[in-house]
């Protein structure tokens, strides 16, 4: 008798408006409170919000509103800002709050999704819970998208 074994993740669970966020834990640094966020006027990517200075580096802040169709809206003092190290480097993410950290199960998602743009495992799936937990930030950018930030933030 085989007996499957069941890959488990372990996430940062966050809120935007009402919708619960999951970020990988393994991909957390840390979470700080929202600075003020530069926008690089030769991007047109609504998927970037911009740039934070964080210790002296110039990293990109990913706009989760989009992905999740949800109403734009300006960074707030009291937002918090996760900071996370991808496969291609350092990104933040705006979050309204940060809640708990979760264990789950890939037996615990509901469904695949993100936007079609990568190639294997979705960017993207959705738990029981409801959760939109996030494999990877950087598969929710398309490459021409990559491309243009990593141009428009040596520019800067």
């Amino acid at each position: 008798m085989t007996i499957a074994r069941v890959a488990r993740f372990t996430y940062v669970s966050c809120y935007l408006d009402d919708r619960r966020v999951g970020l990988d834990l393994q991909q957390v640094e840390r979470v700080i409170r929202a600075v003020e966020v530069t926008s690089l006027p030769q991007l047109t990517t609504p998927s970037i919000l911009g740039t934070i200075n964080y210790h002296g580096r110039s990293v990109a802040v990913l706009n989760l509103r989009r992905f999740l169709r949800l109403p734009e809206r300006e960074v707030l003092p009291e937002d918090k800002m996760v900071m996370l190290h991808t496969e291609r480097g350092m990104l933040a993410v705006v979050v309204d709050d940060v809640v708990d950290v979760i264990e789950a199960s890939e037996l615990d998602i509901l469904q695949t999704g993100g936007d079609g743009r990568s190639t294997g495992a979705p960017p993207m799936v959705r738990t029981k819970d409801g959760v939109f937990y996030f494999r990877s930030l950087v598969g929710l950018l398309t490459e021409v998208e990559y491309k243009t930030l990593m141009q428009a933030m040596a520019r800067s």
